[in-house]
């Protein structure tokens, strides 16, 4: 039996070992392009409002979710997945992210932290420098599907996945009236 967890452990620790996330090592990546299908409008009524039973229930009865806000509002939401990036917004994000880089160092060490059937934990000592801000390592969370997120300090990160390649999330707000805004969920890829 001693034996038996003995060859149990060698192999399971083969398995983590081989296992390892492919990262990117020794590459300098360039900000490519921006990209957003998906937006989210947002319409904030106060309770206040003389016509407000009425607007609630035709925001409702067009398909958005409302919850309680605080002060004496409700928030009303609806996913659009169809809808374009804005030109303004656009243009704004591809001059913000213009000069981008990344640049990926040699990696030093590669640690499993945890380990599940959705999702692995790893920490990794590499150097890498984001837009000329250096970082020596950050964590690293594989999804089941090979999908990775790369965690920097102070919230910074960036995804990897072989269907999408190298991409940042960036939510971007575009305010259409006093009580109502639009977030889209954009996509910055780096190649």
């Amino acid at each position: 039996m001693k034996m038996f967890i003995t060859v149990f452990c060698f192999l399971f620790h083969s398995q983590i070992v081989l296992a390892k996330p492919l990262l990117p090592e020794n590459r300098l990546l360039n900000f490519d392009s921006v990209y957003s299908s998906t937006s989210k409008h947002v319409v904030v009524l106060k309770r206040s409002l003389p016509d407000f039973s009425q607007r609630l229930q035709e925001l409702i009865n067009s398909s958005y979710t409302c919850v309680s806000a605080p002060q004496q509002t409700v928030k009303c939401h609806i996913f659009n997945f169809h809808d374009e990036l804005p030109e303004k917004i656009s243009s704004k994000l591809m001059l913000k992210w213009e000069n981008s880089v990344i640049q990926f160092g040699q990696i030093k060490k590669v640690v499993l932290i945890s380990s599940a059937p959705a999702l692995e934990h790893w920490e990794v000592k590499q150097e890498v420098v984001i837009n000329q801000k250096k970082f020596v390592g950050y964590f690293v969370f594989v999804q089941s599907d090979g999908t990775m997120k790369l965690e920097f300090e102070n919230g910074l990160y960036i995804n990897i996945s072989s269907a999408d390649g190298v991409y940042r999330y960036e939510q971007v707000s575009s305010f259409l009236g006093p009580i109502d805004y639009k977030l889209y969920f954009t996509k910055l890829f780096f190649n």
